[in-house]
């Protein structure tokens, strides 16, 4: 499959073989299914390396990833545009990776690195089970078909900030539920 804009990533991260940790790459795998698409589409692990390698050469990355937050329930979808010269600690303390090196330190390692830095979406996920040989729980399943379905009609990356059912988007609140602003997000 070729993409019509080859400056637009999507990143799906995660393990496939732990439950709604799977996420990521489930949505990369329906995107795919699904046929042209207006951007490339990529499965990661959380890994420096290979998120740098990804980024690189981009103007825009939507980066999919589940997550476990104190603040939310199984299937609540939370979008923020990363912005690289904040500190990232505001939001560290509510929110939990589900890999060794949290996304958000991954990107401001990749932010340091790189000469140019492209716009970065990253649309979390609340998962529920993260159990080693579990499937998508039936929340993730439904956001799945959400994003896919969605992600299959646009033409920019920019166009996320629309993306219907989101809990919370940084810079601008849908339905916040949360009172504190994670650092690190562009307001």
């Amino acid at each position: 499959m070729v993409a019509r804009n080859t400056h637009q990533r999507v990143i799906g991260i995660g393990n496939i073989w732990c439950g709604d940790d799977a996420f990521g790459p489930r949505v990369i795998d329906a995107l795919l299914a699904n046929g042209a698409l207006a951007f490339e589409v990529y499965k990661a692990r959380s890994e420096a390396l290979e998120l740098l390698e990804l980024l690189n050469g981009s103007l825009r990355v939507l980066i999919i990833d589940a997550m476990f937050s104190d603040d939310h329930e199984a299937g609540d979808m939370v979008l923020f545009k990363f912005a690289e010269k904040h500190e990232l600690d505001g939001f560290a303390s509510t929110s939990h990776s589900t890999h060794g090196f949290g996304v958000f330190q991954l990107l401001r390692l990749c932010a340091a690195l790189m000469d140019t830095f492209p716009s970065v979406y990253v649309l979390g996920v609340q998962g529920k089970d993260f159990s080693a040989g579990q499937s998508l729980s039936s929340k993730l399943e439904q956001c799945l078909s959400i994003v896919v379905n969605f992600l299959s009609q646009i033409e920019e990356l920019d166009e996320c900030m629309n993306m219907p059912c989101l809990k919370t988007c940084w810079p601008k609140s849908r339905i916040s539920q949360s009172s504190i602003k994670p650092q690190g997000f562009e307001a």
